[in-house]
């Protein structure tokens, strides 16, 4: 079906399909090359990763996406909306209304003081009066890791991204 192939000839038939056999290969390659450049600049501005979070998100069962609030008995059967990220609740403040400080809840035996925001890698921030951030490992990642050897932080001024990698920890070299 192809020229220089046994048995082509230049009729309307073998002409067409050789025309939406190349208009098809050109789709191809014009959807792949798109996609590889949208690729980079999102892996180059750091949007890869929480575009690879809304994906897994939205993939996990209703049962593991349990808010926080169902989980400490303070809105039963409730589905986080939000994968995961609080600041963008409109109904977190009410749920942290008369729970600031150093309260604390209980979940599971392990304590999650409420004035924290939360990742789903185990580690939370908590702003501060001065507009700096603290920074910790959760009580799960307590429990995991215990004092780490190694704790690199950015600094200061660094530009730091919601769900992106702000900080990591190494332990017995690992």
């Amino acid at each position: 079906m192809f020229p220089g192939v046994d048995g082509f000839h230049w009729t309307f038939g073998h002409v067409f399909f050789v025309s939406v056999f190349l208009t098809i290969v050109g789709a191809l390659a014009a959807v792949a090359m798109i996609s590889l450049v949208r690729a980079r600049r999102d892996v180059s501005t750091g949007r890869a990763e929480p575009i690879r979070w809304s994906l897994d998100f939205q993939e996990l069962r209703p049962s593991e996406r349990q808010c926080r609030h169902a989980l400490t008995g303070e809105a039963p059967d409730r589905i986080c909306p939000n994968a995961f990220d609080c600041r963008v609740c409109k109904n977190h403040p009410k749920f942290r209304q008369g729970q600031v400080g150093e309260s604390a809840d209980m979940l599971f035996g392990l304590r999650y003081p409420n004035h924290r925001y939360y990742h789903r890698g185990h580690t939370w921030v908590a702003p501060q009066p001065d507009g700096t951030l603290l920074i910790g490992l959760d009580a799960m990642g307590y429990q995991m890791l215990g004092e780490p050897d190694v704790v690199k932080v950015p600094g200061i001024g660094t530009k730091v991204v919601a769900n992106g990698e702000g900080w990591w920890m190494r332990k017995d070299g690992l």
